[in-house]
C-alpha cells in the first residue's frame, strides 16, 4: 500500500512540473511573438551615440618581399589604432 501511495504523489509531482513548463513555454511563445519595443526609434542612433563608419582595406593574396609584410603590418598597426579611438566596422578584402 505504501509503494502505490508513493507512485500515486510521484504522478501528482510530475503532472505538476509538466504543467508549470507549458506555462511557461506558452509565455515564452507569446513574449516571442510580439514585436520588439525600441527606446529610440529604429532609425535614429540613441543621443550620445556615434554612427559606425566602414573602412576597407584590401589585403594582398601573397606576399613575397618583407618590405610588403612590413607594410601590411604598418597598416594593421594603424588600423589598431583607428578602431580603439572610433565605432568603426572594418571590412577586409582579398586581392
Amino acid at each position: 500500500m505504501a509503494g502505490l501511495k508513493r507512485l500515486v504523489s510521484r504522478q501528482f509531482d510530475i503532472e505538476t512540473t509538466i504543467s508549470e513548463i507549458k506555462e511557461n513555454v506558452v509565455k515564452e511563445g507569446k513574449a516571442r511573438r510580439q514585436p520588439p519595443t525600441y527606446a529610440f526609434p529604429p532609425n535614429e542612433p540613441p543621443i550620445g551615440m556615434k554612427e559606425k563608419r566602414r573602412k576597407t582595406i584590401n589585403l594582398p593574396a601573397r606576399i613575397g618581399t618583407v618590405a610588403e609584410l612590413d607594410a601590411l603590418i604598418h597598416t594593421l598597426s594603424d588600423l589598431r589604432h583607428e578602431l580603439s579611438s572610433v565605432d568603426l566596422d572594418l571590412v577586409v578584402k582579398g586581392d
